[in-house]
C-alpha cells in the first residue's frame, strides 16, 4: 500500500515567492492552482469514492455494453458468440408481439400498483408524522417497514396462503359473510390487482419513510400560519404539505415506476407468468426468453429496448413532475 500514501500524501510546500527565479515563478503558477492541503483532500476524495465508482461500473455500466455487443451477435449459450447480425435481432425483438403484449402487461401493473402505493404511503406518513395525535408511530412505523426487510420469496408464499382459493384467509372472511370466493390469482381479471397488493405491501414501508423524512423536513411556523389564518387541516395538506413535499413524490414515483415496471419475484413466484400469461410482465419474459430458451441475443435486445423505454419515462417523469416551490 505504500504507493497508496505515495499518492495521497500531503506534497511539500511551496518555497516563497521571491525566493523562486521569476520565469519558474510564471511557470509553477501556469499549473499550480490548488494548495497542498486541498490536492491531498481531493485525492483521498477520490480513493473513497473508488469503491462506489467500481461498482457502478461493474454492475451498470459495463453491462450496458456487453448487452448492446450482445444483441449484434448470433450468441448460443453454450457455444458463445457467433456470426455479426447487425440490428437483425433488435427488429425481431421490435416485431415480437409476446414481447410488446409483456410489456403491456407491465404498464397494467404499474398502474394498478404505483397510484396506491403513492397514496397510501403518504397517508400512512402523515398520521405517523409529528404533527399527528396518533399513539404509538414509533411502533406502527415500525411495522409498516418489516416488509421492506422480508425476503421477497417468503412474501410471496405468504400471499399464495392468503390469495388461495380453498383455504385462504381471505376467501375464508368472504365466506363469513355470505360471499362467493375470489380467484385472486387464477383469474385473468384478478391476477395483477392481487399482485398488485402484494408489490403495495412490501413497498409501502419504504415510501412511507421518505414521506416521513420530508414531513419532518417542513417547519412548523407554515402549518401555525395557516392555522392564524383560519385554514382547516385539508387545507394545510393541500396548500403546504403536498407543495412542500414535491421533492420526496418525484423521487418515489420515478423509484416506484422503474420497481413496477421491472417486477420479476412477485410474478415468477406466485403466478409463474399465469393463468394464460397475464401476469407476464416484462421482466419475465426476458428472464425466459435468456435461461428457458437459451436465446441470449434476443433477450438481450428486448432488455436493451426496455432500458431505453424506461428512460424515456424516467425523463418525461421529471419534466412533468418536478416543480420549485417556494415559501
Amino acid at each position: 500500500m505504500r504507493w497508496v500514501w505515495e499518492w495521497v500524501r500531503v506534497p511539500a510546500p511551496t518555497p516563497p515567492p521571491d525566493t523562486i527565479p521569476r520565469g519558474l515563478m510564471q511557470h509553477r503558477s501556469a499549473r499550480v492552482r490548488l494548495s497542498p492541503g486541498r490536492v491531498a483532500e481531493e485525492r483521498f476524495g477520490w480513493l473513497f469514492a473508488a469503491p462506489a465508482i467500481l461498482y457502478v461500473l461493474l454492475v451498470f455500466v459495463i453491462p450496458v455494453f456487453f448487452l448492446v455487443y450482445l444483441t449484434l451477435f448470433n450468441w448460443s449459450a453454450f457455444e458463445g458468440p457467433g456470426a455479426f447480425v447487425g440490428t437483425r435481432v433488435l427488429r425481431q425483438a421490435v416485431n415480437d408481439r409476446v414481447y410488446w403484449s409483456s410489456l403491456l402487461t407491465s404498464a397494467k401493473f404499474v398502474l394498478f400498483a404505483v397510484p396506491t402505493t403513492l397514496i397510501l404511503s403518504l397517508l400512512a406518513a402523515t398520521a405517523c408524522s409529528r404533527r399527528s395525535p396518533l399513539p404509538l408511530k414509533g411502533l406502527l412505523r415500525v411495522l409498516y417497514f418489516l416488509p421492506v426487510v422480508t425476503s421477497l420469496a417468503a412474501t410471496a408464499y405468504i400471499w399464495l396462503w392468503l390469495f388461495n382459493p380453498a383455504y385462504g384467509l381471505f376467501n375464508t372472511i368472504l365466506g363469513k359473510f355470505g360471499l362467493a370466493p375470489v380467484p385472486w390469482l387464477t383469474d385473468v381479471n384478478t391476477v395483477l390487482p392481487s399482485l398488485a397488493i402484494m408489490f403495495v405491501w412490501v413497498r409501502l414501508g419504504f415510501d412511507m419513510a421518505i414521506f416521513t423524512a420530508g414531513l419532518e423536513g417542513i417547519p412548523e411556523e407554515f402549518y401555525e400560519a395557516a392555522t392564524i389564518d383560519g385554514a382547516k387541516p385539508w387545507q394545510a395538506f393541500l396548500k403546504i404539505t403536498l407543495p412542500l413535499l414535491n421533492p420526496q413524490i418525484v423521487m418515489v414515483s420515478i423509484i416506484e415506476v422503474i420497481g413496477a415496471l421491472k417486477t420479476f419475484d412477485l410474478p415468477y413466484l406466485a403466478t409463474h407468468g399465469g393463468p394464460l400469461n397475464a401476469s407476464r410482465t416484462v421482466v419475465l419474459h426476458i428472464f425466459d426468453t435468456a435461461f428457458r430458451y437459451n436465446e441470449l441475443n434476443k433477450a438481450g435486445a428486448a432488455a436493451l429496448i426496455f432500458f431505453v423505454l424506461i428512460l424515456v419515462i424516467t425523463l418525461v417523469q421529471l419534466r412533468l413532475t418536478s416543480r420549485k416551490v417556494e415559501y
